[in-house]
């Protein structure tokens, strides 16, 4: 039998909580620059998350490394976890909870936009999960497309899949764009030989 290890109650405002957003945050740029994707993924109460009963249900994007896809985690009140993050405080946080106090909320908000600060524009953001993290997301300044899964946790899986393959056909008419264009100017190169 597996020991249950209980998180500690954290605030946006403890400690542990500031110290890990400011780490992440500080290195950001570089676990977000030359990728194509972002996409946000719920946090969970089993910890640690990613080994989670919804993030399980989520394995088709999770649980295949793409070096174009950004993976993070969602997190009250952690803000961002980067998914292969290792170490991370262990906490507890209701989700209920945030709502109860404006500040935490608007702390959550504010954090959040200073990553979206630091994000290229460019990135396509994807949010796959419940309305609890979407609605935080919608008061930030992030721009994302929300996939919400049917049918409850079981529908994290299909929406999963369905990310997935809509991230690998984009990719796809991505490479066929660039060669076609490479080949656009290797005609345009020989018509200047023979001209």
């Amino acid at each position: 039998m597996r020991k249950i290890i209980k998180g500690q109650k954290l605030k946006f405002t403890s400690k542990k909580a500031t110290t890990f957003y400011l780490k992440i945050l500080k290195k950001w740029r570089s676990l977000i620059q030359n990728k194509d994707y972002l996409i946000f993924l719920p946090c969970a109460s089993t910890k640690p998350i990613q080994n989670s009963r919804t993030h399980c249900f989520l394995s088709p994007i999770t649980r295949t490394y793409n070096k174009n896809v950004m993976l993070a985690i969602i997190s009250e009140p952690l803000t961002i976890i980067p998914y292969y993050e290792k170490f991370y405080p262990n906490y507890d946080y209701l989700p209920e909870d945030l709502w109860k106090d404006d500040s935490e909320v608007q702390l959550f908000v504010d954090r959040l936009n200073e990553f979206h600060k630091i994000t290229p524009s460019t990135i396509k953001v994807y949010y796959i999960g419940g309305s609890h993290h979407y609605k935080v997301l919608k008061k930030t300044k992030w721009k994302f497309k929300y996939i919400e899964p049917k049918r409850g946790l079981i529908g994290y899986k299909d929406a999963a899949t369905n990310l997935k393959e809509k991230i690998f056909q984009e990719k796809k008419q991505k490479r066929i764009k660039f060669k076609t264009n490479q080949i656009n100017i290797s005609r345009v190169e020989i018509a200047h030989t023979f001209a």
